[in-house]
């Protein structure tokens, strides 16, 4: 299956089907900022675009109730997991094969993981730092509101206990060496294209 990946439209939605046509896409993943400037913008959008359902829910529950399936993850934010520790959190949490996001004016499409940038203890202090933020600054709330941060807190903060073989007779986290991040420019800059096979997933970033 291949999939666009886009974001940061701003409006210019015709884009993201000539774009859908060019590449021969089955579907497209925007990570954000559609950019609706009037009432009708989205009437405007064909049947091919990806719609948007957006639910509150216990993702990570949801996540950890389907762990026996084997399938692709993809973790889709309009903020990069590489700005904010604790989206990149939130996407170990959830085993996240693959993280879509924008938002950041990046010059070109930027592709990273963890295990390319950093120690694995730099990579896990990373993601407790980003909590302790996202804690302190919830739980300033009401009291009521506190104790709903924290439940959820408890449960987001105990990351993934699986981990791989990378080498050198050493183990490490799934979620180091296996989530990949994409974080794509402004629509008009560039976009991305993955084809997911059975083979595994290729990635193509283009410039435009």
């Amino acid at each position: 299956m291949r999939f666009l990946l886009l974001s940061d439209t701003h409006g210019k939605l015709g884009i993201i089907n000539e774009l859908a046509a060019d590449e021969r896409a089955d579907a497209v993943i925007h990570a954000g900022d559609f950019g609706f400037y009037d009432d009708g913008s989205y009437q405007r959008l064909s049947e091919r675009e990806l719609r948007l359902q957006v639910k509150h829910s216990d993702l990570i529950e949801t996540v950890e109730g389907q762990d026996d399936q084997p399938a692709t993850r993809i973790f889709v934010s309009h903020v990069s997991p590489g700005k904010e520790p604790f989206v990149e959190l939130v996407a170990a949490r959830s085993r996240a094969d693959f993280t879509i996001s924008g938002h950041m004016g990046a010059p070109a499409c930027m592709v990273w993981n963890p295990f390319a940038v950093s120690s694995v203890e730099v990579a896990t202090r990373r993601l407790r730092n980003g909590l302790e933020e996202v804690r302190k600054t919830c739980l300033g709330k009401s009291p009521t509101e506190a104790r709903w941060a924290e439940e959820a807190f408890a449960l987001i903060g105990r990351l993934p206990e699986d981990t791989v073989y990378i080498g050198r007779r050493t183990r490490a986290p799934r979620w180091y060496r296996g989530m990949t991040h994409i974080n794509l420019p402004d629509a008009h800059v560039g976009y991305a294209v993955m084809d997911l096979t059975k083979a595994g997933a290729a990635i193509r970033t283009l410039h435009l």
